[in-house]
């Protein structure tokens, strides 16, 4: 499933990246009932809410264990772990 479906399903997006690997696209997207940071496992076309956060242009880093997501309410860098799901924010 492309990755503009799976997104058109949950919202509007805002912006998104692939992971090093190109398994999986996170992308911020936003609906009537939530704003989030999403992940769109690129095999399986699972869907999945990582973080109740209004983020945007999500990032990887190069070994695909950490997303950093701008978040749009307070223009601060959001961290997030992917082993943990355990957001580090402030930046």
């Amino acid at each position: 499933m492309p990755a503009s479906t799976a997104a058109h399903r949950v919202g509007i997006t805002m912006f998104g990246g692939w992971s090093p690997d190109s398994r999986y696209f996170a992308y911020g997207s936003s609906s009537k009932n939530t704003s989030g940071l999403w992940l769109l496992d690129a095999t399986t076309g699972a869907v999945r809410l990582l973080a109740d956060i209004p983020a945007c242009k999500p990032c990887w880093s190069p070994d695909g264990r950490f997303i950093a997501a701008d978040v749009r309410s307070t223009n601060q860098i959001v961290i997030l772990d992917l082993q943990s799901l355990n957001l580090a924010q402030g930046f």
